[in-house]
């Protein structure tokens, strides 16, 4: 049997209009190589290549062994790459300071910034412990704490030290001190972190049991108010409670006449019956009814609906059957390696995943699926 041999482009079908190149990836070893024109002995492409490295690293032997004693190019320490020709070395090629580099360093306000942060915060340390063993803290007093932290975050480092007292005059808030002072600013005090004095809470346990003849309850004691408004209470919840069971129980024998499980009464006299249980005998209906079915079986690759009907007559004196014809989902009969359904499970579309593209075919066709494979002739 005679074999042809052929060569194509791997094209996927990515949507309706869009279309990918795939190049599939193929080890260097087994992709065959003709040397003909080369006149490498290798037959596939790894080989080739790796033969040509061996010539080309025997060529850079000779070339080092003719250049080994000659000068290539001049560079300076601080330089990345080497200069040919006429080459001026200058201090900033060698990494050298400018004459007189150094005496302006030392005396620039900026540089060893590092040095001189460190000893001023040593200086300030150092002052701060000189004024607590001198006992210079001190109490300042404010009207809220809004006030003192408004105060303390616009205030310099210097302003208050370790110790200092800061007095609330509102009520019921506690006092601080300056427990430490910061290098920089940060938060809602700047420079300084603060904590509250331990003082002692006030004892409020009287006032409980004072007796208070404005209040509305019999009880003129707050305690007494108190558990008088707490049986109230008590006695509120029960009542809802027993309401509740009074609104269920009476839903329930609602909810049971209304779905028949428990019979109403039988009325003594009746004009006229609205319904009935059931009826003893019935004939045929006088007119004959058309009984029709329409089931939407989902949507078609358009978006149009699925719709299957039938009808059949009915007069109540016999059986009827209604025979149902489904629409046809716009696919063509046939074999198919790939289909699209609806949520029915009806087939809406479908496709072949792989097409073998003709002499001049550039495109695939309609029936290519979506995620499909088109070999393109090249």
């Amino acid at each position: 049997m005679a074999q042809t041999t052929k060569k194509y482009q791997i094209i996927q079908k990515v949507s309706a209009n869009d279309t990918v190149l795939l190049h599939p990836e193929t080890e260097s070893s087994v992709v065959t190589y003709d040397n003909t024109a080369s006149q490498l002995t290798a037959t596939n492409v790894k080989a080739a290549v790796d033969e040509l490295k061996t010539r080309i690293d025997t060529v850079q032997l000779n070339v080092d062994a003719l250049d080994s004693n000659v000068v290539k190019g001049v560079k300076g320490s601080a330089e990345s790459s080497y200069r040919k020709g006429q080459v001026s070395i200058s201090y900033q090629n060698v990494g050298a300071e400018q004459a007189g580099a150094v005496s302006t360093h030392n005396s620039s306000g900026s540089a060893h910034s590092d040095i001189r942060s460190s000893v001023t915060t040593a200086q300030n340390t150092a002052d701060e412990a000189k004024s607590i063993a001198q006992g210079r803290a001190r109490a300042v007093s404010f009207d809220t704490v809004s006030a003192m932290a408004t105060a303390l975050n616009s205030a310099a480092k210097t302003d208050y030290k370790v110790g200092d007292n800061l007095f609330i005059k509102a009520l019921n808030v506690p006092d601080y001190w300056i427990s430490k002072v910061n290098n920089s600013k940060s938060g809602d005090y700047g420079y300084f972190e603060i904590s509250p004095l331990e003082t002692q809470s006030v004892d409020l346990s009287g006032y409980q049991t004072k007796t208070d003849n404005t209040l509305s309850t019999t009880s003129k004691t707050i305690v007494g108010a108190i558990d008088e408004l707490k049986g109230q209470i008590a006695t509120a919840m029960s009542d809802c409670d027993i309401a509740a069971t009074i609104a269920t129980n009476a839903a329930t024998e609602v909810s049971e006449l209304v779905n028949g499980s428990t019979p109403a009464a039988r009325a003594t006299t009746a004009t006229s019956a609205t319904s009935a249980d059931r009826a003893t005998s019935a004939g045929k209906w006088t007119t004959a009814r058309a009984l029709g079915i329409a089931v939407v079986s989902g949507s078609d690759a358009s978006g149009n609906d699925l719709m299957g009907t039938g009808s059949a007559n009915i007069d109540g004196s016999a059986d009827s059957i209604v025979t149902i014809n489904l629409a046809n989902s716009g696919v063509s009969a046939g074999t198919y390696s790939a289909v699209q359904v609806n949520a029915k499970g009806i087939a809406i579309a479908g496709g072949q995943m792989i097409e073998i593209g003709s002499t001049g075919q550039t495109t695939p066709s309609a029936s290519l699926a979506t995620g499909g494979l088109f070999f393109k002739e090249v």
